[in-house]
């Protein structure tokens, strides 16, 4: 639809009052007001236009660039710095103060035969199996656990009954100075039982029994020159039980521990 001129508009308004008397209507003023609202009219739809086809490219544009696959261009990277290489340092002596320079001299501390031996032979008597009697309470040793050697090579502990105690000393001794008899002495009364017997690995053993006193001492002559003597004695002890606790064949066991020995290091 072609859009009317003013021209057009002016010789319609002609026709129309054609032959009507004059009235006082402004027409200049009618048609000026008319113009003004066109250009509004022109205004408003360019505006509305230029929106509508902003918004139309920027949907393309935004729609294009999500569906493009082609790889955009990247900028520039960064200039990398040059590699360094940090060699390994070495590990730093230790320093000391000025005032307290460190010694050059040392000084090894060697434990002393009797101790290390000591040692030793407390960890013999502990792992030997021995069969203790039902009527031993509990073991008390002099010298910490029952057996356990003091530096002269001598465990002493204390059998406690319920009727009494006893005391059990074994005693390792070496060669030098004057040894344990192992010999039985001559019979002086009755109550006095000894006996002695030489075992195949040259082990010499004397049972010295004393019935009256309700002592037994045995000693044992190790190939080594070990001499072990166990003794079983109320003497020195109290509360004390005069009866024996320990049997023969135990306190031979005892003097028979493997690994006794008083010589060596």
């Amino acid at each position: 639809m072609s859009e009317f001129t003013e021209s057009d508009v002016r010789a319609a308004l002609d026709r129309a009052v054609a032959g009507e008397p004059p009235f006082t209507l402004d027409r200049e003023a009618v048609f000026a007001e008319g113009r003004r609202r066109v250009r509004r009219r022109r205004t408003a739809a360019y505006g509305l236009a230029a929106v509508t086809a902003v918004a139309v490219i920027g949907t393309s544009t935004l729609a294009a660039g999500a569906l493009s696959t082609s790889p955009q261009p990247m900028p520039p990277a960064a200039p990398t710095a040059p590699a360094t290489t940090t060699k390994p340092t070495k590990p730093t002596k230790p320093t000391f103060p000025a005032s307290t320079p460190p010694s050059t001299s040392t000084t090894t501390h060697s434990a002393a035969p009797a101790t290390t031996s000591a040692d030793r032979n407390s960890a013999a008597m502990r792992d030997a199996s021995i069969a203790w009697p039902v009527e031993i309470l509990r073991k008390e040793g002099a010298h910490g656990e029952w057996y356990r050697f003091d530096a002269t090579g001598t465990l002493s502990a204390r059998l406690i009954t319920k009727t009494g105690d006893r005391r059990l000393i074994v005693q390792l001794r070496g060669p030098e100075g004057v040894p344990p008899a192992t010999e039985c002495p001559p019979a002086t009364r009755s109550s006095l039982v000894c006996s002695r017997y030489d075992h195949p690995d040259g082990t010499v053993l004397r049972v010295l029994e004393d019935h009256a006193a309700s002592s037994i001492v045995v000693t044992s002559l190790r190939p080594d020159d070990t001499y072990v003597t166990v003794q079983e004695t109320a003497s020195g002890i109290l509360p004390s039980r005069l009866a024996r606790v320990l049997e023969t064949h135990t306190v031979v066991d005892l003097a028979l521990v493997e690994g006794l020995s008083a010589t060596g290091g």
